[in-house]
């Protein structure tokens, strides 16, 4: 018997102080179910986590939508709580009931996510013509000759398309000083370098 999957809108309330809130509303015919759901916060019939944010001047916004199961909703919401938290986020006395879940969840979640970063690489990519949106030089994805690059990071599968632009190597140098990007020969070249070096250190090791 297959399990009932209702659409949820995921949501989360940012304070001033860097505090958070993350929730999540099944959504109906009548609109986006994250939205009532902040205004009952805000009319004192929700979260006390998520009233008090409100109260102090914080700002709700969307995380996304997931057609799943209401156990695998409350899953994710726990799991979005988790990633937050373990960047120093928010205090620990804000964790909600079922955070921490196994590990099964977890590579179901990180699959959900893997799956809208690629749809909106995809997306970047037919919108750019296969050209460098700031030098407008053509790029080879094949050879991975250009990078989708995060203006704003929002947390890795929950970006909005306007904050991504694709971006050569050169360019994306440019916006990330000290770091280095190569094509697919260049990085192929270095492995094989590693490899080479790696091999003659252990035949050295071998003769001492």
């Amino acid at each position: 018997m297959t399990a009932t999957r209702d659409v949820f809108d995921f949501y989360e309330i940012v304070g001033p102080a860097g505090g958070f809130y993350v929730g999540q509303a099944k959504r109906d015919g009548a609109g986006w179910g994250w939205r009532r759901r902040v205004r009952e916060h805000r009319t004192g019939r929700g979260s006390k986590s998520a009233m008090r944010l409100l109260a102090e001047g914080g700002v709700a916004r969307t995380l996304g939508a997931v057609a799943c199961t209401p156990e695998f909703a409350l899953a994710l919401e726990a799991r979005a709580w988790d990633l937050r938290h373990r960047r120093g986020q928010s205090p620990a006395h804000e964790r909600p009931w079922g955070a921490g879940m196994p590990a099964r969840q977890v590579r179901q979640v990180s699959a959900i996510v893997a799956a809208r970063r690629q749809e909106h690489r995809e997306i970047v990519w037919e919108r750019s013509g296969g050209r460098c949106e700031r030098c407008g030089k053509e790029v080879n994805r094949v050879e991975w000759e250009a990078h989708v690059h995060h203006a704003i990071y929002r947390g890795r599968g929950r970006e909005r398309l306007e904050d991504l632009t694709l971006l050569c190597l050169a360019c994306h140098g440019a916006e990330h000083p000290g770091r280095v990007f190569l094509t697919r020969v260049e990085q192929e070249a270095r492995r094989d370098a590693r490899r080479v070096r790696r091999a003659a250190n252990q035949k050295r090791r071998g003769q001492k």
